[in-house]
């Protein structure tokens, strides 16, 4: 078994959407690995599950700086099942400090929102002109679904 990358601790105990917001500050990356395991998050004595996530870069710009090899930086969000408390850690650093701009996306309100829509089975353009009613918004500043 390889051992233990050593993690450094950015953010404990946080609300979802904190996390999110702190999770949208970082460079672009991707999801590499999503999984239950037993809840480390929060002092709950029950024993329940928590998602672990592992992040890997995906930025333009740091591919760019190292074309044959990956960027070294990694991220982890553990977040609890029962009361949705999210820890949030990172391991190494990117190749290069500067950032490409990332494409404007949904906030939580009009994700939850889509979501409720969807589950009634409702077709894309309905969705989108769903958002655009609800939240007053023109169909110019509406981001990508």
């Amino acid at each position: 078994m390889p051992p233990s990358l050593p993690w450094s601790e950015l953010a404990f105990g946080l609300k979802e959407e904190d996390a999110d917001l702190l999770l949208d500050t970082f460079k672009a990356f991707k999801i590499s690995k999503s999984d239950q395991a037993q809840c480390t998050v929060c002092t709950d004595p029950s024993p329940h599950n928590m998602r672990k996530r592992i992040l890997l870069c995906a930025c333009r710009i740091c591919q760019l700086g190292m074309p044959y090899a990956r960027c070294p930086w990694r991220g982890k969000r553990l977040q609890c099942g029962r009361h949705n408390v999210v820890d949030v850690f990172q391991n190494g650093a990117h190749v290069t400090a500067l950032r490409h701009p990332r494409p404007p996306s949904l906030p939580r309100a009009m994700k939850d929102f889509a979501k409720e829509m969807a589950d009634q089975g409702l077709k894309p353009a309905r969705i989108r002109s769903g958002l655009l009613r609800k939240f007053e918004l023109c169909t110019s500043s509406l981001p990508y679904l």
